[in-house]
């Protein structure tokens, strides 16, 4: 059941427009509400407590609508601001005791629990108080005449990291014992981290992105290296950088963490599906499902592709041949070669003289034209091999770890193995 909505939110300043704002929050949940200063949070929130009214757009809380309303949701709403302003020389007390009057439905026994809880001394001045328990107090106010959607503006703002932790633990605990539903705007990122269900992100004074946490954090990347390795492609899809002494740090949007062919359609990502089998532990269905999901469940059609999304910005990670690898920096892509420390294999092509053949002899003067240095260097420089000659360009592969490739295997279990892949993905994009 939804607890708050917000469609097509407008409100025009002289130097700021908060545009079109929509979303809509679960009750029994916790919503992150996140953007940089100026972006437009505390008008929003301001807005659905109809301390700024709104030039467009409808407010629904706990199904009633704030435009005519108001009075029966600010009956059912509370509201938390970190760094409220209260007279510094009255006690909790005396505040609490004008406070309540404003309240029909008051609870002088959930406020003395909540007193307790918080372990507040009412006897305190507001002067003489932390900035966390000031919090604290807000929130036992709140509670107090059974407030089902807390509304909080920066309530960590100002806090050690202690006093975050344990409030932050407070809002769980309200969540998941008090069925209270919890609307909270922080810059803190970690905040989030700790007790979000959802997370809504104003940029500009419009909604950028609104999701589960975890759906969010799964589509973003945050990436560390030297500034230098972050090609044209890359920052054209950056959300956000931050260099120093020569280290990039960057965020952008993921569509897929890593871009694979399709096994059923490449013979070379068949041939990799089966190389990571062999050199993982596990049982094939759970290492395959795993794989699947770094793939956001969207295997490409060709090797091609692979290098092609990866290249282009679309994937960041790449599964492939050697060969197509180094096709791709060839054409230009801005892309790095890795190596598993898993290992990887090696399947040379080869050449064979069929036994009885009429004309051995050129047979065997063809087979020395193609392991002869000249053609080996054109196999490397045109077609992107390794030599299999010592002496040859890129010969070698004595500083990989290698796996032993079980051919036999692969081929009898191919039917199999692709069943259950088309199984867990659905095949190609």
């Amino acid at each position: 059941m939804e607890i708050l909505r917000l469609d097509g939110l407008c409100k025009q300043y002289p130097a700021f427009r908060l545009d079109n704002v929509s979303f809509s929050m679960e009750a029994g949940t916790i919503m992150g509400l996140i953007g940089r200063n100026g972006a437009g949070k505390t008008t929003t929130l301001k807005s659905m407590l109809h301390l700024v009214h709104p030039d467009a757009g409808k407010i629904t809380i706990c199904g009633l609508d704030m435009d005519t309303d108001e009075r029966a949701i600010r009956s059912r709403i509370g509201f938390v601001s970190g760094g409220a302003s209260y007279y510094q020389r009255k006690r909790l007390r005396e505040l609490t005791d004008v406070t309540k009057d404003f309240y029909p439905g008051w609870d002088g026994e959930r406020y003395a629990r909540l007193v307790r809880q918080f372990s507040l001394d009412e006897r305190k001045r507001v002067c003489e108080l932390s900035e966390g328990m000031k919090v604290k107090y807000q929130l036992a106010v709140a509670m107090s005449h059974k407030a089902e959607l807390l509304i909080l503006d920066e309530p960590t703002s100002g806090l050690d990291p202690v006093s975050r932790d344990e409030l932050l633990d407070t809002f769980l605990t309200l969540c998941e014992q008090e069925g209270v539903s919890i609307l909270f705007s922080t810059h803190i990122t970690s905040d989030l981290d700790a007790c979000a269900d959802t997370i809504t992100y104003i940029q500009s004074g419009r909604v950028a992105v609104s999701g589960k946490k975890q759906a969010l954090t799964g589509a973003y990347l945050s990436v560390q290296g030297p500034d230098a390795a972050c090609g044209a492609a890359l920052r054209a899809r950056l959300i956000g950088a931050r260099s120093h002494k020569g280290e990039l740090d960057v965020v952008f949007d993921d569509d897929g963490k890593i871009a694979f062919a399709d096994p059923a359609v490449s013979g070379s990502s068949y041939t990799i599906l089966c190389t990571m089998l062999q050199a993982l532990t596990g049982d094939n269905a759970s290492i395959l499902t795993e794989f699947a999901e770094n793939l956001d469940g969207k295997p490409l059609s060709g090797s091609g592709d692979v290098v092609r999304a990866v290249g282009e910005g679309r994937k960041y990670i790449g599964v492939t041949l050697e060969e197509t690898a180094l096709k791709g920096i060839a054409a230009g892509y801005d892309i790095e070669i890795v190596y598993p420390e898993e290992g990887t294999s090696a399947l040379p092509d080869g050449a064979a003289i069929v036994s009885g053949c009429a004309h051995r002899e050129n047979a065997e003067l063809f087979i020395d034209f193609l392991l002869s240095s000249d053609v080996q260097t054109l196999l490397h420089d045109s077609l992107y091999r390794r030599s299999v000659c010592e002496s040859g360009a890129n010969a070698g592969t004595d500083e990989l770890k290698l796996i032993d490739y079980d051919l036999e295997w692969a081929s009898a279990e191919q039917t199999g193995l692709l069943s259950l892949w088309r199984d867990i993905t659905g095949g190609a994009e």
